[in-house]
Order: structure tokens, then sequence, then C-alpha cells
């Protein structure tokens, strides 16, 4: 039988109570030595979430710059088109007044022969005026004779005008207090019937050719047809 002393007994408990001591020693260390891996892991994946956000954050920024130079550009690109398009506007605008005085200048001209090819066209007269165009079959009759006549005033009054190259005449300053007869008398030409007419008025005459030389010479030369 194995006799245990106290001092043994003694030594052995503080042998036990040592490498407990040592065992918890270590476990505090590990557990410190992992606080401290896990702190560090904390900081650099804290670190790493920084700089995921900053990056995004800048790429953001850039998106958003690049979409404002975007919307700068096309803001640039509208405006010169609207520029284009006004001035396009303006261009169409112009050719359409010009198209529209050519068709007024045309219209005119148009109008000015229409008023040309009629009787009378282009005489000016006055209130104590007769005018018109002497015609006939061959077209307006130039430098022939054309006479008023009247016995309303107190003595026999007749004026005498020649026609002009489009067959035109003018008898002016008439007395306004009397009524005319007028007719067309020329070479190669007979008496025309007497037309009435009063100052102020147009009047076109129609020229009668002669039949024959005998009958034109009735009337010819004009020295001896008023006496």
């Amino acid at each position: 039988m194995t006799v245990v002393t106290v001092g043994a007994m003694k030594s052995t408990e503080q042998k036990a109570f040592a490498r407990r001591g040592k065992l918890a020693a270590d476990i505090a260390g590990r557990r410190a030595r992992d606080a401290d891996r896990i702190s560090r892991w904390t900081v650099v994946v804290s670190l790493g979430v920084v700089a995921l956000i900053l990056f995004a954050v800048r790429a953001l920024v850039y998106q958003v710059d690049s979409l404002a130079g975007g919307v700068q550009t096309l803001a640039e690109r509208v405006q010169a088109l609207t520029v284009q398009t006004q001035a396009l506007t303006v261009q169409m605008q112009a050719r359409e007044v010009q198209t529209l005085a050519r068709e007024v200048q045309t219209l005119a001209a148009v109008s000015d022969r229409a008023v040309e090819g009629q009787p009378g066209a282009g005489i000016a007269i006055d209130a104590d005026d007769i005018g018109g165009v002497v015609t006939s079959a061959a077209g307006p009759e130039a430098g022939v004779w054309v006479v008023a006549e009247t016995t309303d005033l107190p003595t026999r009054f007749i004026r005498i005008v020649v026609t002009d190259d489009e067959g035109r005449y003018v008898l002016p300053d008439l007395p306004d207090d009397a009524a005319y007869e007028l007719f067309v008398r020329g070479y190669g030409l007979i008496d025309s019937p007497w037309v009435a007419a009063s100052p102020g008025q147009i009047v076109d005459l129609e020229a009668v050719a002669a039949p024959d030389a005998r009958a034109a010479a009735a009337v010819y030369p004009a020295a001896w047809w008023l006496s």
C-alpha cells in the first residue's frame, strides 16, 4: 500500500494548478490573437467596402457628367437644327414672296396687254375732250382724219384731228354746251357713218374703205369738201 504524504499532495495540486493557469493563458492568448485578426480583417473589409463605394460614386459621377455632356450636346444640336429650320423657313418664305411677285408682275403685264388691246386704251381725255380709236377691217387706221361738227353753237363749228400710228385720236377743248357728229375721212376711204358724241366721251369709230378709186377720189383732196 502506497502512502502519500501531505507534501506530495500539495506539490501535485500546485503542478495541476500551474498547468490550468498555463492552459488558461494559452486560451486567452489565442482569443486575443483571434480578436486581433478579426479586427484587422474587419478593417480591411471596411476599407474595401469604402473603396468600392468610392469607385461606385466616381463611376456614377462620371456617368452623370457624360449624361450632362450628352444632354448639352443634344441641346446644341437641337438649337442648331432650330436655327437651320428657321433659316430654311425664311428662305422658303422669300422664295414664295419672289414667286408671288413674279406672278403679280405677270398678271400685271397680262392685264396691261389686255387693256392695251381694248379700243381706246391709253387715251387720256378731259371733260371737254372726245377721244377714241379708229379701226377698219385691216386694223387700226393711222393718219386718217376724225372730224367733229356741230351746229348747236351760234356759228357752225368743225374740229379736225389726225389719228396716230395706233389709230388713236383726241378732239381737244370742245365747247361743252353742244352735241357733236363725228365721222372719219382719209385716203382710200369714203366718209364713215356719222356718230353722235358729247365732250368727255370715248368714242371708237369705224373707217370704211372705198370700193374703188373713183369713190375714194370723191372726197379727195380735203381742200374743197368744207366749201
